[in-house]
């Protein structure tokens, strides 16, 4: 219709005219109303078969959030509906009978709506059908209840193991005895809350319905998950560049005090490391105090043997704290500005980690607890001198930069593994001890036994 003749017509206001006519005139069509082929206001429908109707059980169990309030809900209903038939009750708290009788009430529904079917073949003492997923778990009914059938009868366990409940997997019901049990076990794994929740009830495919319940538990996630990690940098120049010769780019840290016989008594040395960022091979001295000094010399040592350095990367001092607390005491009064000016004069760089930046020291942190791990077994009773730790750090070096750096492959037609002392020595040959020590005739006059001894072990 057009704005005009809208605003001229009343019947939107007061209604058709045969309203206001005789009522026998009502039913008497006006118009015709055979439908016409082809007219866009036909819709076509489509017939949907209703759903079951569910019982108030199974609204109920969608409501609640746990399998003890269910309970009690269905308990307080069932007692109110005693109460308004008989005045005389005499406890009016739930008890443990009346829970039990709301469980059998609430699994009756449950399976009467989800397998009324196969209740009533059971029921009939008939096979359910093969297709039907109860078929393998021989089931049977007692007192109204779907149970797992077995050759479990003669058994001594409880009835209730023997032969627990069936519920079915696309109930409610199930989720919350999940749930029930997760509780109950400690919030465990998926094997003990099926060991737990078949004392009593047999969910159908309840291995699958657990794992996917258990990824919903928020205590459990947030127990359990991992902490998200942080998207690592790209590696530094120093760290990739192939081109230079070994020992250009170096980091250098300490490694724990050692006990050394000095005449009568004894006197701390200190293991100083240094790895080659690129080779990954090491270097190992052995520093006398941890004074500026004394650190000076050993890094004055290295470059005599291994050549001139580039970049030069250590702890801050903040690294060293918890067990090493006395070393971190010692290197906090290192003057780092004093080594930093002395080694600008020789085209050095010199890098600071950050402090609480661990990561940044893994490449010699890890060359370092292969060497404390093993030292701390081989060191716990033993006292040496300095030519004898000295002589164990350089065959320790020796046995460490023998390491392979690229996997062992299975194939006899390939390479060996590439290790450092391949392209330090560029010799293959493996490097053998003088001979097989036996550690019961190291005598105190042959001490060079007992050093090659121990090297042996590490």
């Amino acid at each position: 219709m057009t704005t005009a003749a809208f605003l001229k017509t009343r019947e939107w206001i007061q209604g058709p005219k045969c309203l206001y006519s005789e009522r026998s005139s009502w039913s008497e069509p006006t118009e015709d109303c055979e439908l016409k082929e082809g007219d866009v206001e036909v819709k076509s429908c489509h017939t949907v078969k209703d759903e079951k109707k569910k019982s108030f059980v199974i609204l109920l169990s969608e409501r609640c959030s746990s399998w003890r309030k269910l309970m009690r809900v269905v308990s307080w209903i069932q007692k109110a509906a005693v109460k308004f038939k008989r005045s005389d009750l005499d406890n009016p708290l739930v008890t443990v009978e009346d829970c039990g009788k709301a469980e059998n009430f609430i699994l009756k529904e449950v399976q009467h709506h989800y397998m009324g079917e196969e209740l009533d073949l059971l029921t009939k003492s008939q096979c359910v059908k093969k297709k039907s997923k109860l078929y393998r778990l021989d089931p049977f009914t007692q007192n109204g209840l779907i149970h797992v059938g077995g050759r479990l009868r003669r058994s001594g366990l409880p009835y209730c193991s023997k032969h627990p409940i069936v519920v079915p997997k696309r109930s409610t019901v199930a989720k919350l005895l999940i749930r029930h049990c997760h509780r109950e076990v400690g919030h465990m794994g998926r094997e003990c809350v099926l060991a737990k929740l078949r004392e009593n009830f047999w969910i159908v495919e309840g291995s699958t319905l657990i794992r996917e319940k258990l990824k919903e538990c928020l205590g459990c996630r947030k127990r359990w998950s991992r902490p998200m990690k942080q998207k690592m940098s790209d590696l530094p120049a120093d760290r990739v560049s192939g081109d230079d010769p070994p020992f250009t780019n170096i980091g250098v840290d300490y490694f724990r005090p050692f006990f050394v016989k000095r005449g009568r008594g004894r006197e701390k040395r200190w293991g100083c490391i240094f790895t080659c960022l690129t080779v990954r091979a090491v270097y190992i001295e052995l520093a006398y105090s941890l004074s500026t000094d004394s650190f000076i010399n050993a890094l004055r040592r290295f470059v005599a043997r291994r050549g001139q350095v580039r970049m030069i990367r250590s702890d801050n001092g903040t690294y060293f704290r918890g067990a090493q607390r006395e070393l971190k005491a010692e290197m906090d009064k290192m003057n780092h500005a004093e080594v930093h000016n002395h080694f600008c004069g020789k085209r050095v760089k010199w890098v600071f980690k950050k402090p609480g930046v661990s990561y940044h020291g893994r490449s010699w942190g890890r060359m370092i607890r292969t060497i404390r791990i093993v030292f701390g077994f081989l060191l716990k009773e033993q006292v040496m001198s300095d030519e004898q730790l000295r002589t164990l750090m350089c065959e320790t070096e020796a046995i460490i930069n023998s390491r392979p750096l690229t996997v062992s492959s299975s194939n006899a037609n390939d390479f060996a593994p590439l290790t450092p002392n391949d392209l330090l020595t560029m010799k293959n040959v493996p490097i053998f001890p003088p001979g097989i020590f036996d550690p019961n005739k190291t005598f105190v006059t042959r001490r060079w036994k007992q050093i090659q001894y121990m090297a042996e072990i590490f």
